[in-house]
């Protein structure tokens, strides 16, 4: 049904710019879109108009942008029954969503709707054959979007395949060339920090206990460190006035393969054109572009870190450091994970490792293991000891730099045990508890690997 001329309409022009249309030039600009529609309202003083709603930088794929969210409450409140825009495209370039409005939504609610370009006018009920024409016109907006879409896709990879940084703002500890805005260039202040958070994790400190010592030397975090170089950065997850370092912010930059020279993009898009929510990717589908930009951590650091980060280490509420063995102990019969148990008397609290699994369930493993803390340390540390002995640890030179660097390194700690152990299996047999070891790499072998208490 067309909607029945009134003697006053209550107006409101709608301004829509996106970011592709800025780039065209002045032709759609705000202040243009303006202009000829305030001067096409003067040949219509049957319209009132009440109000402006502007969407700058918003794509017209989709209506939930927070100019025409505006409007379209004021026309469901009955305050706005006449609607201008430019052309078609303005107002929507969805081809189902635009035509909802236009054919059913605004016919039932008596709106008027003018495209002025376009000659559009739901009102007039003459020229049939141009009101034809504007499902096709909406259709070909729609078409317009999708092909905009595939070639901005198609630019973007080609960007990730060349090694092109293409974010908005460079990670914490780099920054990026003036000569060229895809290349990165180290910030030594901000990767001094993130050396120092690698240090401390692969000494054995958790990210909280690494966060909160960052916030004690007052160093800024990210977030207030991008604000101060005059970054005109934002978050929605913000909760106080001035961000502090968290155990997720820390974890972040230990995650980040960024840091070891290799540019790694494409980890998350959205389906289509249309909806604009980002889903993740897959990390096997991330695109790697090593030695785009110098490194601010070693490769092998990062991997130790990595090794160490994905390993269950989780840190007891009584203490402020990992345990020693948290991660690397697993059931011989389940294969689970060993839980560490306190047993307190008067004089002292000794602790033990139970399976995980048999504690829940004893029917699910056989494994009737309960084994000390202080047992399985001097069983890893005479293994240790006879192999470095008699010589058998030929990796033993990619430890060299950090022993250099750390008196203690060679004393067991997790750093030692993430470099060369694997898994620590335990099991009881006979009436006996086994504790073998599975080393990380092949250089690391030994027949009489297991060691009986």
């Amino acid at each position: 049904m067309e909607s029945e001329k009134k003697t006053i309409y209550h107006g409101a022009i709608y301004i829509r710019l996106s970011k592709e249309d800025r780039e065209k030039g002045e032709s759609n600009s705000i202040a243009n879109q303006r202009t000829l529609l305030k001067a096409f309202l003067k040949s219509k003083p049957e319209i009132i108009l009440c109000g402006e709603w502007v969407d700058d930088g918003y794509s017209g794929v989709n209506f939930q942008r927070p100019g025409v969210q505006g409007l379209l409450g004021k026309v469901k409140a009955g305050e706005i029954d006449c609607i201008v825009v430019k052309d078609l495209s303005r107002f929507g370039r969805n081809y189902i969503e635009t035509g909802r409005y236009m054919e059913q939504m605004f016919p039932f609610l008596g709106v008027r709707f003018i495209a002025v370009n376009d000659g559009y006018d739901s009102t007039e009920k003459g020229d049939q054959w141009n009101k034809m024409l504007i499902p096709f016109k909406n259709l070909i907006n729609d078409a317009y979007s999708r092909d905009i879409s595939i070639k901005v896709r198609s630019q973007l990879q080609a960007r990730y395949q060349q090694g092109d940084y293409v974010g908005s703002f460079p990670a914490y500890g780099y920054i990026r060339s003036e000569a060229d805005k895809h290349k990165l260039l180290i910030d030594y202040p901000a990767a001094a920090v993130v050396q120092a958070i690698f240090r401390k994790r692969i000494g054995g400190w958790g990210c909280r206990r690494i966060a909160g010592w960052l916030n004690e030397e007052g160093i800024l975090s990210p977030l207030e460190y991008k604000k101060q170089q005059g970054l005109a950065y934002f978050t929605p997850f913000q909760q106080n006035s001035q961000a502090r370092w968290s155990a997720q912010s820390v974890a972040r930059i230990l995650k980040s393969e960024l840091y070891t020279g290799t540019m790694v993009q494409g980890k998350e898009s959205s389906p289509n054109y249309k909806i604009k929510k980002k889903k993740k990717i897959p990390s096997s589908q991330w695109i790697r572009v090593a030695d785009t930009h110098e490194a601010i951590i070693t490769k092998e650091d990062f991997e130790l870190t990595s090794r160490i980060l994905a390993m269950d280490t989780r840190t007891s509420p009584e203490h402020s450091e990992i345990c020693l063995f948290s991660g690397f102990l697993k059931c011989a019969d389940c294969g689970k994970n060993m839980i560490r148990r306190p047993v307190k008397t008067k004089e002292s609290c000794r602790h033990y490792y139970i399976c995980r699994i048999r504690k829940e369930d004893c029917s699910k493993c056989q494994n009737r293991c309960r084994i000390s803390e202080t047992k399985i340390y001097d069983c890893v540390e005479t293994v240790f000891e006879k192999l470095l002995m008699a010589g058998e640890m030929n990796g033993w030179e990619i430890l060299k730099k950090r022993k250099d660097n750390d008196s203690n390194f060679l004393s067991l700690n997790r750093t030692l045990l993430a470099v060369l152990v694997e898994t620590i299996l335990i099991k009881e047999e006979n009436e006996r508890k086994e504790v073998r070891i599975n080393f990380s790499c092949q250089d690391f072998f030994c027949e009489d690997s297991a060691s009986r208490c």
